[in-house]
């Protein structure tokens, strides 16, 4: 649900900041392309935005507004605050994990459901507990 949710909130700034890079394009250069960006460089741009939004949102006790509003949020496996070189890790991990379809097998197969993103960067992925003021 958290992916589905992450990937919805993703395609906005993504698309507007492909349009900006075209616009700026095709007013530098105006070679008549129309601001039509090399296939790399887009999908480095979206690699690279994407992994931006997430070491930010999982580094240093900060959490998604789709894992906010799940009551989720990225710890180390000690407890204590992830740090953003293992956020960057558990990105990098999570994304082939993700496209191949692994990080849904090795969740199944593994008694604790932990992630290969999560094995490999030493971070678990907790369901907080609300604090009901009564």
């Amino acid at each position: 649900m958290v992916m589905v949710y992450e990937g919805i909130l993703l395609i906005g700034p993504i698309f507007f900041s492909i349009l900006i890079c075209s616009l700026i394009k095709a007013n530098i250069f105006g070679d008549g392309s129309e601001g039509a960006l090399h296939p790399f460089f887009v999908q480095s741009l979206v690699l690279v935005l994407t992994a931006g939004y997430f070491v930010w949102g999982w580094s240093n006790n900060r959490v998604t507004l789709p894992m906010k509003t799940l009551n989720l949020s990225v710890v180390s496996a000690s407890g204590s605050p992830v740090t953003i070189g293992s956020a960057l890790i558990r990105f990098s991990i999570a994304v082939p994990a993700i496209v191949t379809g692994l990080w849904l097998v090795v969740a199944i197969l593994r008694k604790d459901s932990l992630c290969p993103q999560d094995l490999l960067s030493g971070t678990v992925l907790i369901q907080k507990v609300n604090e009901s003021t009564s």
